[in-house]
């Protein structure tokens, strides 16, 4: 087959996950009127500090997911995939904190940001001291020691200091979950996203360099490409929104909650199916 045609397909086959922005919209509204209707603020079986992880992040992660589907529209890709991103490692957050005791890893992460912030403060006002910044080492010493004096609460609780911290590396929380593959597939590939855009400008390098003649334009293709990667990231997006929510619908014993909330991203389970086989459809279509 020729190049053209190979591009031809591979267009003709991608051009139609642009649609899947209403199962994308779809399932984020019924998976959030699940949310809504589990009232987890009330339940006896989450204490106070997994209580506000969980309101804060998976407003969020609906917010995030929301304005996604906005920048899909919109034809900011790079947008979506890194919000996406984001949306993704949130709900990961999540699902490993509801995945063992909850009191116990929700005071394993403010113990850790508490540590983190005042180890990262300290090593700036470090800095602003050794650069003659005084305004800077002011403002670093004060949230340090704030740090400090909020360690020194957790500290002096009985039984706490046994709480080992949460995971620094994101790969850690994956694996941890069972979700290894996720991360291999799915988050470490929109990482560009986020860090340099550098697969998208080494594409169009490659597109526009005048000494590797094409018989076509791949421009194009590849903004199709772009098109489509962006909403399946945006699906893996509310497809682990759904996780985290099912995995707070166990911890609450709510079955009939958490078969409503798999009813509700069985569409996007099958679209992202779909994706997998689409890619392993067009792998070299560019050669």
């Amino acid at each position: 087959m020729s190049q053209s045609n190979k591009i031809e397909e591979f267009m003709q086959r991608n051009q139609k996950h642009k649609e899947h922005d209403v199962a994308i919209s779809k399932c984020l509204k019924d998976t959030r009127k699940v949310l809504d209707d589990l009232d987890f603020g009330s339940s006896d079986f989450l204490s106070y500090i997994p209580k506000v992880m969980l309101s804060f992040t998976l407003h969020s992660v609906y917010q995030n997911v929301d304005v996604t589907l906005y920048a899909l529209k919109s034809h900011a890709y790079s947008t979506a995939e890194a919000l996406s991103r984001v949306a993704i490692e949130h709900s990961v957050n999540l699902i490993y904190l509801l995945s063992e005791n909850t009191k116990e890893r929700g005071i394993s992460f403010i113990k850790s940001y508490l540590e983190r912030t005042e180890k990262a403060s300290s090593q700036w006002q470090r800095l602003a001291a050794d650069q003659g910044d005084e305004t800077g080492e002011a403002i670093a010493s004060q949230k340090a020691e704030t740090c400090r004096f909020y360690q020194k609460l957790f500290i002096i609780n009985p039984g706490l200091e046994h709480i080992p911290g949460w995971p620094v590396k994101i790969f850690d929380l994956f694996k941890s979950v069972g979700l290894e593959g996720s991360y291999r597939t799915i988050y470490a590939s929109g990482s560009n996203s986020v860090h340099s855009l550098s697969e998208d400008i080494f594409n169009i390098y490659l597109n526009n360099h005048p000494g590797l003649p094409r018989e076509v334009d791949m421009n194009e293709a590849s903004e199709v490409e772009r098109m489509s990667f962006a909403v399946f990231l945006s699906m893996s997006a509310v497809y682990f929104f759904n996780l985290a929510i099912v995995a707070l619908a166990v911890k609450m014993e709510d079955e009939v909650a958490a078969k409503r909330i798999v009813q509700a991203r069985e569409e996007i389970e099958a679209l992202l199916s779909q994706h997998h086989e689409d890619l392993i459809e067009d792998r070299g279509p560019f050669t």
